[in-house]
């Protein structure tokens, strides 16, 4: 579920505990939006970003984080194909002298590349794609939820790994990141995340969503008035929601039930 991230949020990244504020980049001047980072390399801030690429070479974040996990894969595939083809070139001993040289360094070179590939994919499919985990989200992240109807004070949120503050279970991560099964040739089509980040909305973890009604266990939830506010068409999943934001609630005091008559 998309929550909006404006300035007075029900639900922001701090940088603190404590701290009403979001988190201020010193190098850029601004204050950073939920799930923005800075670059060290290229010195400005970007939309979900994760690293730097010195392979490709390019800023991995919201815009092209889609082809880069799907591109992944299919540079894992031309390797293993190159290191094919060299080893059953120089088995089937149709290449001598130089030649033979170079398909065996070739091959050699493919090889360690390929099982290279492998550790940084399988880094990134199974912490960034299933864990919903960016690689600056590894620290400890600390998250501000003003309760509904403003029923108590805000709660500062610790997650000292970074595992849970953004994790939707790995079906809905997966999801997320790179959307419908059909649409994953579509490497032009932006992921769920991203277009919700475009529409100024953060995707945050059921464990930090929930922390919103907590202060409603006193109540009677019989007794409860909603007054919904607008509804969205979530046109990636094809689900309604409602926001968060958009839902006054109007607690009514749980009536006491009355004493019991002593019988005669």
């Amino acid at each position: 579920m998309g929550v909006h991230n404006g300035w007075d949020a029900a639900i922001m990244q701090v940088s603190a505990p404590d701290d009403c504020r979001r988190r201020w980049c010193h190098v850029c001047s601004i204050w950073q939006p939920d799930r923005w980072y800075h670059c060290e390399i290229l010195c400005r801030c970007f939309p979900l970003f994760d690293h730097t690429c010195l392979f490709f070479p390019a800023p991995i974040f919201r815009d092209n984080w889609k082809p880069y996990l799907l591109a992944l894969p299919l540079l894992a595939l031309s390797l293993a194909w190159n290191a094919g083809l060299a080893l059953v070139l120089l088995w089937s001993f149709k290449v001598q002298g130089e030649e033979e040289w170079l398909f065996a360094v070739l091959a050699v070179a493919a090889i360690a590349f390929l099982c290279e590939l492998g550790r940084i994919e399988r880094a990134m499919w199974v912490d960034a794609v299933f864990n919903n985990r960016r690689a600056q989200e590894h620290a400890t992240l600390f998250t501000r939820v003003v309760p509904a109807a403003g029923l108590g004070p805000p709660e500062y949120v610790e997650d000292p790994r970074g595992f849970q503050t953004f994790n939707c279970g790995w079906r809905e991560n997966l999801r997320l990141n790179l959307g419908p099964i059909w649409e994953w040739p579509l490497f032009w089509r932006p992921s769920p995340i991203a277009r919700q980040d475009r529409e100024g909305k953060t995707v945050w973890s059921p464990w930090i969503t929930s922390r919103r009604f907590r202060s409603l266990g006193s109540f009677d939830f019989g007794q409860l008035e909603t007054v919904p506010g607008r509804r969205e068409q979530s046109w990636s999943s094809g689900i309604e929601l409602a926001e968060l934001t958009d839902v006054v609630v109007a607690a009514v005091p749980a009536r006491q039930p009355a004493p019991l008559s002593e019988s005669s």
